[in-house]
């Protein structure tokens, strides 16, 4: 089941699902970025993650939606 993205939290454009391969372990990693980029939007990406899920999990978090692996 795909998870929908919210909104960017900085400027309202949409979220996009993108992946890269690590060339030093190579894994896939993936992360969500703001449709924005170009017009250098303040939040251009979440960091890169194992999964497909996580990524858009941190992407949708808002404040006051703390995730587990925040407290660590």
């Amino acid at each position: 089941m795909k998870a929908d993205l919210k909104s960017c939290p900085f400027c309202g454009d949409e979220g996009i699902r993108d992946q890269h391969k690590n060339a030093a372990d190579n894994r896939v990693y993936y992360f969500v970025r703001c449709r924005n980029k170009w017009q250098k939007c303040f939040m251009p990406k979440t960091r890169g993650f194992p999964s497909k899920g996580t990524a858009a999990k941190q992407w949708n978090r808002r404040e006051g939606n703390i995730m587990k692996a925040d407290l660590t």
